[in-house]
């Protein structure tokens, strides 16, 4: 993906920065907001385009994703000194106070994720091999039907446990169903009928669930 020049738009008289990205894979114009800020993104055969359009277009998309992210910074702003465990804000200092944080963590993520695994794994009649717990950036979950293996993100622990839970119904179902089609979806939720709920949890809280620095 290659990088052009960032330029603004205005957006109710202020003036929002975007960048504009090529990419060789996207099929079509889009737009991205990530925490680096607003992002097109164009194929390879539109490197010569005016975004203006889909920037107009969407602008009501672009305000709301605005007010999201300025929410989240305020948000870590304010729980700085804190971290999500299970749903609930805890001081870090107190977590601190008994040695390595982030291997306690890992420790609590291994415990829990395994916990679910097995108890899911039995009510949806789904074998696996092993889990492998790591800290992701991007992913919550995946697996490999081939080898059994689950990998499940560490930082699942700070959600609240029925959005842990849903991670795991939604990886051990896709034993079964490798893509997210109807069958996919109909074997979530019938295992976990909240799943739209809990996935929205993630979208809207996901930059919250951090190890500490």
């Amino acid at each position: 993906m290659t990088p052009m020049d960032a330029s603004t738009f205005l957006l109710d008289g202020k003036p929002v920065p975007y960048r504009v990205r090529v990419s060789e894979r996207s099929r079509r114009i889009s737009l991205r907001f990530t925490e680096t800020g607003l992002e097109v993104v164009a194929p390879a055969r539109a490197r010569s385009f005016s975004p203006e359009p889909i920037l107009s277009r969407f602008s009501g998309w672009i305000r709301r994703q605005i007010i999201r992210h300025e929410a989240l910074a305020e948000s870590r702003r304010r729980f700085e000194g804190t971290l999500l465990l299970r749903g609930q804000e805890v001081a870090v200092e107190t977590l601190a106070a008994g040695g390595d944080l982030r291997g306690w963590i890992f420790e609590e993520a291994r415990h829990d994720l395994t916990a679910a695994m097995r108890r899911r794994s039995a009510e949806m009649d789904q074998p696996y091999g092993r889990i492998v717990v790591r800290d992701q950036k991007w992913l919550w979950g995946s697996c490999s039907p081939r080898t059994g293996t689950v990998s499940l993100n560490a930082r699942l622990v700070m959600a609240p446990p029925a959005v842990m839970d849903y991670i795991v119904v939604h990886e051990l179902a896709h034993f079964r169903w490798r893509g997210h089609g109807v069958r996919f979806w109909e074997r979530v939720a019938r295992f976990c009928p909240a799943h739209q709920a809990h996935r929205r949890w993630l979208r809207e809280n996901g930059p919250r669930l951090r190890f500490p620095a």
